[in-house]
């Protein structure tokens, strides 16, 4: 039989039998017995550091196993795969990506009129929010907010309620919708739109001040948001405030 021993990444090529005593210590060694007819079955003895010994495995031949491993190789190299102790940063390629959605741009004839408003949809047809495109000022300014708190207390444990980002429409719709707010945030803007309507027209303001607090201020939800409703459309109606 055939007896190949693999050092490092060349390979000595003997006949009969290894002796134990040839393997030094710290050598990493690949012990393939070739039989005849083509299979082949790995003994092999790996040493390791300190006289470990690790038994081989059946195997077809090695041309077989070496492919396998190729293939293993560039499936993870196609699909960015990498090890668990691998520290390397991958890009993926999107370039043929890029170059369909400027087509579709393109083909919307999406900058003929740059300053006529445009309803923008998600890829899944939802209208997204128009303010979305201030996103990364949006952003800046609550991180300002942040800063100027936290200098305040001196302290970075801030606690702040600002507005989200919102995506679609409905999302921002959603938010401030007054039946997704709590009794505390109704009256906080019901306070806020009565002072708007003193400043507006005292009178008018006034009344609605007082029927407010006797008849609204110690109901349920559902009178906060009656009231709210009320107010918002006298606002609207008669003064022209959003």
């Amino acid at each position: 039989m055939l007896v190949l021993i693999g050092w490092g990444d060349g390979k000595e090529e003997v006949r009969g039998e290894v002796e134990e005593e040839e393997v030094e210590r710290g050598d990493a060694v690949e012990v393939v017995v070739v039989e005849e007819g083509g299979s082949a079955v790995e003994e092999g003895v790996a040493v390791e550091e300190g006289g470990a010994v690790e038994e081989g495995v059946a195997v077809e031949e090695r041309g077989a196993v070496e492919g396998e491993v190729a293939i293993k190789k560039n499936i993870k190299s196609q699909l960015n795969i990498r090890d668990g102790a691998d520290d390397t940063i991958y890009h993926t390629d999107l370039q043929n990506e890029v170059l369909q959605w400027r087509a579709q741009i393109r083909e919307a004839d999406y900058f003929i009129s740059p300053h006529s408003p445009k309803d923008h949809t998600s890829l899944s047809n939802k209208s997204l929010d128009p303010d979305l495109v201030n996103f990364s000022q949006k952003c800046k300014n609550h991180r300002l907010r942040y800063i100027q708190e936290a200098s305040k207390i001196n302290s970075v444990k801030v606690s702040l309620s600002l507005e989200p980002i919102f995506f679609t429409s409905f999302d921002k719709t959603h938010y401030h919708a007054i039946e997704n707010k709590t009794k505390a945030e109704i009256a906080s803007i019901i306070n806020e739109n009565i002072q708007k309507l003193l400043d507006l027209d005292y009178e008018a303001g006034e009344d609605m001040r007082l029927k407010w607090l006797k008849e609204f201020k110690n109901g349920s939800k559902n009178l906060y948001i009656k009231f709210y409703k009320d107010l918002t459309e006298l606002l609207e109606n008669a003064f022209g405030c959003d």
